[in-house]
């Protein structure tokens, strides 16, 4: 949950891709397409491993256009919206993973990111009474299960930063599927990241998974033919307050972070 204006993807396992040697791939042989930008809120780089440049800035038009969607939406309340594609896909898609996993999503929760300010440039710990009335903006997600937010009462304010990449990340495969079937592909957004196609040697896709604990070591590595991968905490994206640390995910139970 994260206000669209901050710094890298701050997460307890970051899926870390440097350059072609994090895709296993020999940079004398291949003629690569790449572009990186700083969008949703986090430094993006996708990379086209058979140079096609049109397949890498039709993805980051795609992935602009997302951006300027959900950044809309966190600057406004949420019953003044106007219809917004994928404002509307987006709620419904999460919806549809509270369903099958719990109702863990909430995207009414900006009033409480918003007062935190945990990406703005002075985070602090709010008062109380502050926190309480945030936390009756926290509205009930069946009122939003359509897609329609006009429903939703005064000062309710959304983000979507917490489904905001994994959303993108599905668009994204549309895209390429639709277009560039023969593309092969990576999208790293910092936390998560899209494989698509095969590589022109015929190995599989590599990330390395960053040590919360040691950021400067790696858990591990992860190998696949394709698909998303995909990381949440708060190793990076946190303040201190008297000695007290507070991250970036936060509980609509009590306003606090997890």
């Amino acid at each position: 949950m994260v206000n669209f204006k901050a710094m890298p993807c701050t997460l307890v396992l970051s899926v870390l891709m440097c350059g072609c040697a994090a895709f296993g791939t020999n940079t004398d042989s291949v003629k690569i397409a790449a572009e990186d930008s700083f969008l949703l809120d986090t430094y993006c780089r996708l990379t086209e491993l058979n140079g096609d440049q049109n397949a890498v800035a039709d993805a980051q038009t795609l992935i602009a256009e997302i951006d300027s969607s959900f950044q809309t939406a966190y600057e406004k309340n949420a019953n003044t919206l106007s219809y917004d594609m994928h404002l509307s896909e987006c709620a419904k898609k999460t919806a549809l993973l509270n369903e099958e996993y719990g109702d863990f999503i909430n995207l009414t929760c900006g009033s409480i990111t918003r007062l935190w300010g945990i990406s703005e440039d002075d985070p602090a710990v709010p008062e109380q009474n502050e926190l309480e009335k945030a936390l009756e903006s926290v509205y009930d997600t069946s009122t939003y299960a359509d897609g329609d937010f006009s429903e939703c009462p005064d000062m309710v304010f959304l983000d979507f930063g917490s489904v905001s990449k994994g959303y993108t990340c599905d668009k994204m495969l549309e895209m390429l599927r639709d277009k560039y079937p023969q593309s092969c592909f990576v999208a790293s957004f910092g936390s998560s990241a899209l494989f698509y196609g095969n590589k022109p040697d015929g190995s599989q896709f590599t990330a390395a998974v960053k040590n919360p604990v040691q950021p400067e070591t790696y858990l591990g590595m992860i190998s696949l033919d394709g698909g998303f991968v995909s990381t949440a905490g708060g190793y990076e994206r946190y303040f201190e307050e008297n000695g007290v640390r507070y991250e970036h995910i936060m509980s609509i139970e009590n306003g606090y972070p997890v």
